[in-house]
């Protein structure tokens, strides 16, 4: 397991990833921030349109070609990982700790979502559960209710997002915790590594849907996306999803994952 984990991950350090949003196809080079250089606010550029087209600019940004098409012929702006790499709000390293980089390109994705709100980060969350329950086997039937139990309230928030389902959530997400309690002195333990394995992406999918989504007095005044400090906020659970999902499987596998789990929930929503 990565040392820290339940400390909310910092996010990029002062070189900056170029990632280009073909989907299927991701290239990064690194790129280093001007001396100088003018804040800059994706809100402020793209604001208006991701108000206006959630779902389709979501899709477009993560390079679903019939969102691109529709984009172009709406003239609706498309909004690419160009644009968050110029906005220090979403530095993925910010105090230059030594992260492998293909971990952070998954983090940065993730901490884009919240920019669309909560939707997304929740349906992001379940890919990621949905990749561990496939990925491992659960030797303790235990272990196996629980961690499913976790993933099934996730979709239940996701379908109903009511403070019932909400309710659901914190406890099967405490549940999880239980099971992992006794490590927490000792989180490098064989152990400890075993248990947060077969619990992780379900756990922290639960948790990503039982948590406040609120956007509080001290976030500013909304909404959601437009606020850095309720996106970082938000955004830990699920990215703690997807390093556990990607501990099972492969960075790569996750992005990809994710990318098609929320451009298939946007179709799904335009098709409505």
């Amino acid at each position: 397991m990565r040392a820290g984990w339940r400390a909310s991950r910092p996010t990029f350090p002062r070189a900056l990833l170029r990632w280009s949003t073909s989907f299927g196809a991701r290239r990064l080079t690194t790129v280093r921030w001007a001396d100088g250089m003018a804040a800059y606010s994706v809100w402020a550029d793209f604001g208006d349109a991701i108000s206006q087209w959630p779902e389709l600019t979501i899709a477009a940004y993560l390079g679903a070609p019939w969102a691109l098409a529709q984009s172009r012929d709406s003239k609706v702006p498309v909004l690419t990982m160009e644009a968050f790499l110029k906005d220090k709000v979403f530095e993925p390293n910010p105090h230059h700790l030594k992260l492998d980089a293909d971990y952070l390109r998954t983090a940065l994705l993730v901490r884009t979502l919240a920019i669309w709100g909560p939707t997304p980060l929740v349906r992001s969350a379940i890919v990621c559960s949905a990749i561990q329950l496939e990925s491992t086997q659960c030797p303790r039937r235990d272990v196996s209710r629980v961690r499913t139990a976790a993933a099934r309230a996730a979709v239940a928030f996701e379908t109903h997002p009511s403070d019932a389902c909400r309710a659901d959530a914190r406890r099967a997400a405490d549940d999880c915790a239980k099971y992992y309690a006794p490590f927490e002195d000792a989180p490098d333990s064989d152990q400890a590594n075993a248990t947060w394995l077969l619990l992780g992406a379900c756990w922290f999918a639960a948790e990503t849907a039982a948590q406040d989504f609120t956007v509080t007095k001290w976030d500013g005044p909304g909404p959601a996306g437009a606020s850095s400090s309720w996106g970082t906020r938000n955004s830990v659970w699920p990215r703690r999803a997807a390093d556990a999902a990607a501990r099972v499987s492969s960075e790569e596998k996750v992005r990809e994952h994710i990318c098609k789990g929320v451009i298939s929930w946007a179709r799904g929503r335009i098709a409505q």
